[in-house]
């Protein structure tokens, strides 16, 4: 098995005429969380969105060696028109039965302690409700890299605890990877990250 689940060398990203990376290297390696730190508008989402294929690099190489990439936006991006579970087991439909589906994203609900919440619609949550559900879809989804940007907004710190004890524990039963964007050093320093900076 590769030691890298991902290595970017050199890479360059712009957008219109500016390079929001430039020159970029990285190397996450597999079953570790790797911290992404930097100011405003040093081009951590864009990181992120590159490792994720989002966004195309210009100069440099890209290699991949995950097979499931979970990614928790900014933003949940949950769809309004459905409750909190069908959200959370939308991507496990496609290769499981909708009943094991749903079992397995009101697991993963109960984990974020949002299991009460599984009959809620989107726009009944707070934003760190919102937040923590868009946890819960991703480890429902069990990537082996997992992108993180800024997931514990809107938490207080005993929630905090419990998410990164969560993240802790699904790294140690998965040897998942862990790519991490925060603007809090504490965050990294809970996770054991090896942090880059932007």
């Amino acid at each position: 098995m590769e030691k890298n689940i991902c290595k970017l060398c050199g890479i360059t990203v712009r957008m219109g005429e500016k390079n929001i990376l430039e020159n970029f290297s990285i190397e996450i390696k597999r079953g570790f969380v790797t911290g992404i730190a930097g100011k405003s508008g040093k081009g951590k989402t864009t990181l992120l969105r590159t490792i994720a294929g989002l966004e195309k690099h210009t100069e440099g190489t890209a290699e991949f060696s995950y097979k499931k990439l979970g990614y928790v936006f900014q933003e949940h991006r949950l769809l309004p028109w459905v409750t909190l579970l069908e959200n959370t087991a939308l991507p496990l439909i496609r290769y499981m039965r909708k009943k094991d589906a749903e079992k397995k994203a009101y697991g993963a609900l109960e984990s974020v302690l949002l299991d009460k919440c599984a009959d809620m619609y989107p726009e009944n949550l707070s934003g760190g409700m919102a937040r923590r559900a868009a946890i819960a879809r991703a480890l429902a989804y069990e990537p082996d890299l997992l992108l993180l940007d800024e997931p514990f907004s809107g938490q207080d710190s005993a929630t905090k605890k419990h998410l990164i004890d969560v993240l802790k524990a699904y790294m140690q039963n998965t040897e998942s990877s862990v790519v991490l964007v925060s603007h809090h050093d504490e965050d990294f320093e809970m996770l054991s990250a090896e942090v880059v900076s932007l």
